[in-house]
């Protein structure tokens, strides 16, 4: 799969939307680590048109909620903010097969 999305980020998604009262009716939750990319952008895009932004960026709240989640773990072991973007690039190699932060 050359074009993938993490099933890490998909859980977020799916708590993001439990927090929010939403049903999380997108892509079945899958026992691999990637998911096709055109899977989670299709769902997101139906999210977007069916609640707006504000749902979409409130995603990320689930985070409080997610302490075991081992993504979520490693970036917390960071000791400072560069420390904390050196993890967060290392695993978005692993996430996104195409995104990338990039500090200048």
């Amino acid at each position: 799969m050359s074009d993938f999305a993490s099933e890490a980020m998909l859980r977020l998604v799916r708590a993001g939307l439990q927090r929010q009262g939403l049903a999380a009716d997108g892509p079945p939750a899958v026992r691999s680590a990637h998911v096709p990319l055109a899977d989670k952008r299709t769902w997101l895009d139906r999210l977007w048109q069916a609640h707006g932004p504000d749902v979409i960026v409130r995603l990320g709240e689930a985070v409080h909620g997610m302490d075991d989640e081992p993504l979520l773990l490693a970036l917390s072991l960071a000791r400072d903010p560069p420390d904390l973007l050196q993890r967060w690039q290392r695993l978005e190699r692993f996430v996104h097969s195409r995104h990338r932060v990039r500090v200048s």
